[in-house]
């Protein structure tokens, strides 16, 4: 490389650094993130600029500085990385900061476990069954996206319920879906369900966080003979149900056999087999027994630095112009397309319309949070809308409700689940 070539990559990087720290320095001022850390942090963030700053008056070839500014700048975006959470996010959201209000909840005296999600099983090929649900009747400690770790009450299969309410022989609705149907962001009676409830729409919800398709329909096949809904209600989320959940979903060779629905795993009389694996999980997890090298890797390749830069790919959307026919399920799930999954999809809700003959089915579609904020319809929008039309399935969107007015006011800051008031939305686009 030529010495003018390094000269400008030099003074590229220079400035590129440089717009760098004036916007953490703004950053941290501006929202007085320096308030919000209990470590040392932002003085090792300022060494570093330090360092990187004298680097330039050193009487060495140009080559060398050149790649010791790459190395620091590495450094300094992979500290970042390492304290993203910290950085970005306004309360602590990662399962490092839900362990340790676990461990403050349990010194209170508080019988209390963490919100053990189906997904955690995906890559458990030598289990011989496929947990759907969460501890049975157990306090769960939620995320805190809302300023406050909620504690949610299990009911007696797993799920965020009052189990008073399988009492009654008839229920008005029944929400499948991740998070946004679990309500793991909130307390009860801000969640969709607590929301319905309060308003006398008799609501249960089979709902768990990072649930995609597969497993939404796995709930529904394992515990739906336990309810009679005069209304089924499946919350859709653009953000990783087709993009991302299903891809993974199809890995598991107990999940892909709910695509026959006729297959049960009869979770119901195997309840203390699950509550097991459950259990285990959890120990393992609190226990750090598992060295999950893949989020060592995907920090060490700056994930979320390249996730919010739009570097990095995570089923933003697709090209949607090729659309291959497939001749079976079979074949769809070998498939590596996103056409396979919208394949997928429509057999699933398919499914999902006729568990209960003659009863309503909708779909509700929450948007990505920049979708929403941008008011802009994706791709995966217009082909789950056009899936829902053609199999005659009520679909409904929050593009038609008054959060397309003023979004940012029904998230919390930093984060993609609605705060209560967007939740009282959607509890009311499925009331209505």
């Amino acid at each position: 490389m030529s010495s003018k070539k390094v000269n400008s990559l030099i003074k590229s990087s220079n400035f590129i650094f440089f717009l760098t720290i004036v916007f953490l320095f703004y950053y941290f001022i501006s929202t007085e993130q320096f308030l919000k850390f209990s470590s040392n942090l932002p003085i090792t963030i300022i060494l570093i600029k330090l360092v990187l700053i004298s680097y330039f008056f050193l009487s060495v070839r140009n080559k060398i500085r050149l790649i010791f500014f790459l190395i620091f700048f590495y450094l300094f975006l992979l500290l970042i990385e390492i304290n993203f959470t910290k950085l970005f996010n306004s309360q602590c959201g990662n399962i490092h900061c839900n362990i340790k209000n676990l461990k403050i909840e349990r010194n209170k005296g508080q019988d209390i476990y963490l919100n053990i999600f189906p997904k955690y099983f995906i890559y458990d090929t030598e289990n011989k069954f496929f947990p759907i649900s969460s501890f049975k009747n157990k306090k769960i400690l939620g995320s805190n996206e809302n300023g406050y770790f909620p504690i949610i009450l299990n009911d007696k299969i797993g799920f965020n319920n009052h189990n008073d309410i399988y009492k009654n022989k008839k229920i008005d609705i029944l929400i499948l879906g991740d998070s946004y149907a679990q309500g793991s962001t909130h307390n009860y009676n801000n969640s969709i369900q607590g929301i319905l409830n309060n308003n006398k729409k008799l609501t249960i919800s089979f709902g768990m966080g990072g649930n995609g398709p597969i497993i939404s329909l796995g709930s529904l096949l394992e515990f739906g003979q336990k309810v009679n809904p005069d209304k089924l209600v499946y919350i859709f989320s653009e953000t990783n149900d087709l993009v991302y959940d299903l891809f993974l979903e199809k890995k598991n060779r107990i999940l892909v056999k709910y695509l026959n629905p006729n297959f049960s795993q009869n979770l119901i009389n195997n309840s203390d087999k699950i509550e097991k694996l459950i259990l285990e999980k959890h120990n393992s997890i609190i226990n750090k027994n598992e060295k999950n090298k893949t989020n060592n890797f995907q920090i060490l390749v700056l994930r979320n630095i390249r996730i919010n830069l739009n570097i990095i790919n995570i089923g933003k959307d697709n090209n949607f112009t090729t659309k291959p026919n497939f001749k079976n399920i079979e074949e769809a799930i070998l498939d590596s397309s996103i056409q396979s999954n919208f394949y997928i999809f429509e057999k699933i809700i398919k499914y999902m319309k006729n568990y209960y003959p003659n009863k309503k089915l909708e779909i509700i579609y929450i948007p990505t949070k920049k979708n929403m904020i941008k008011k802009k319809i994706s791709d995966i929008h217009r082909e789950v809308e056009a899936i829902c039309q053609k199999n005659n399935i009520k679909f409904k969107n929050l593009f038609d409700t008054e959060i397309i007015k003023n979004p940012k006011i029904y998230y919390p800051e930093n984060f993609q689940h609605f705060n209560k008031l967007g939740n009282q939305v959607i509890a009311d686009l499925i009331s209505n």
